[in-house]
């Protein structure tokens, strides 16, 4: 049996989100025919007013229930996944743990699926995760009597920036054995930029996708950091761009600053603390696909490139196909080769 407690963060659009007893999000047959029927109302519960990033809940009454454990249709470069059946099924086989509802904790359990709600400020999410972690890892500690035991967190795409924010800004590494992030946009994604400055042009005819993911300020936490949008003969981030269409400079800049600045100031402080452990985070990092690399700005449109940005190693210009292989690790762990 581990002696640590097991906590797993699904990617984004990864929980199935609830209300009023219903499915108002989930990757079904039954969800899709539903969306096209109604030529997309069944989504305007999930459209975000009023996120602070302070606030826990938003009054909405969305509940973020379970885990998608099959994925029956998709969205490109957002969400391309399987679901987590399998990991779901054959990992507390694997890690010989016990699985638990973060619903109804179990002293006993000591693995954890964590649902939240994707909609949200990760900033949110992570406190959610901190409440829950600290309170279980007492009790799991209490039953097993491991008394040294820790959490070892692990993180698929956008978890992995939640969880990563609970460790470093929240203190969580306090607490944490280890974090692992698989396909992790540590440094964003060109997806969230194409994603939300026009949305998903075969279904915007049917609903307005841009507006709806625009109001989701998970999404402007996914933008890509690095010099990756051309614009003119120069190549620069997107929060050093002119006007781009549909995209709000001011959360833009806030998601840099307020979110990964925040992170990655925060390990720098925490480096030469006694107890934190240098290479706590350990990246999983998707390679050999073919993965939009950069963007281009032209004629007031955002257009997707397979070309890497300007010195960017030619070898390193694949990626796991939704993520680029320069963003899966942290720009303060790069060349560490802890991947």
């Amino acid at each position: 049996m581990l002696r640590h407690l097991v906590v797993f963060l699904p990617g984004i659009m990864g929980t199935i989100l609830q209300k009023d007893g219903r499915d108002v999000w989930a990757p079904s047959r039954q969800a899709l025919w539903t969306l096209l029927t109604t030529c997309g109302d069944s989504l305007r519960d999930l459209q975000v007013k009023g996120e602070d990033g302070q606030s826990d809940d938003l009054g909405d009454g969305i509940r973020a229930d379970r885990l998608v454990r099959d994925t029956v249709f998709q969205l490109p470069r957002l969400i391309e996944h399987a679901g987590y059946g399998p990991l779901l099924d054959h990992l507390p086989e694997f890690l010989e743990v016990t699985p638990g509802s973060v619903h109804a904790p179990q002293d006993e359990a000591s693995f954890y699926p964590f649902p939240y709600d994707w909609r949200r400020d990760n900033r949110v999410s992570a406190r959610h995760l901190q409440r829950f972690v600290e309170t279980q890892l007492l009790r799991w500690r209490a039953w097993s009597g491991a008394r040294d035991a820790r959490v070892i967190l692990i993180g698929h795409s956008m978890g992995g920036l939640v969880a990563r924010y609970y460790v470093e800004v929240l203190g969580g590494w306090k607490h944490t054995l280890a974090l692992i992030t698989i396909g992790t946009p540590h440094r964003g994604a060109l997806g969230a930029l194409e994603m939300l400055s026009h949305g998903v042009p075969k279904l915007e005819r049917l609903f307005d996708v841009g507006g709806l993911v625009r109001s989701f300020e998970s999404v402007y936490q996914l933008l890509p950091t690095y010099r990756a949008l051309h614009v003119d003969d120069a190549v620069v981030r997107v929060v050093e761009a002119p006007a781009l269409p549909n995209i709000d400079p001011a959360r833009a800049a806030s998601a840099r600053q307020d979110f990964f600045e925040a992170m990655r100031l925060a390990r720098e402080a925490h480096v030469n603390e006694t107890g934190y452990d240098r290479n706590l985070l350990v990246p999983w990092v998707g390679t050999r696909q073919a993965t939009v690399q950069s963007a281009r700005l032209q004629a007031g449109r955002i257009t997707a490139d397979y070309a890497p940005p300007p010195g960017l190693s030619p070898e390193l210009a694949d990626g796991d196909g939704t993520v680029p292989r320069i963003s899966a690790v942290p720009a303060a762990l790069e060349g560490e080769r802890l991947e």
